[in-house]
């Protein structure tokens, strides 16, 4: 698992679409389609990181599915926001 705060805004958002998305490779260089698409590089950040794999299996292409850390990760993203909301 990996410190959210250790990662950037852009790659905390990244981690939530993957969760809660399909995101497939398409041709224009990203994965996904508007408003939840992310670009090839920051997907490769993320695959650097541990936090993402991507599946080959099926018809339609590469997905991008969390690993396990990255599910961890996710979780404690989660966790942290419902504790903030209920300081609130």
């Amino acid at each position: 698992m990996i410190d959210p705060r250790s990662l950037t805004a852009a790659e905390r958002v990244a981690v939530e679409m993957i969760h809660d998305h399909d995101l497939y490779a398409n041709a224009s260089g990203y994965y996904g389609r508007r408003p939840h698409r992310i670009t090839r590089a920051l997907a490769a950040g993320l695959i650097g990181n541990g936090l993402v794999r991507l599946d080959t299996i099926g018809a339609k292409g590469s997905k991008l599915t969390l690993t396990g850390a990255g599910v961890m990760t996710y979780n404690v993203m989660l966790e942290r926001r419902q504790q903030q909301a209920r300081r609130a």
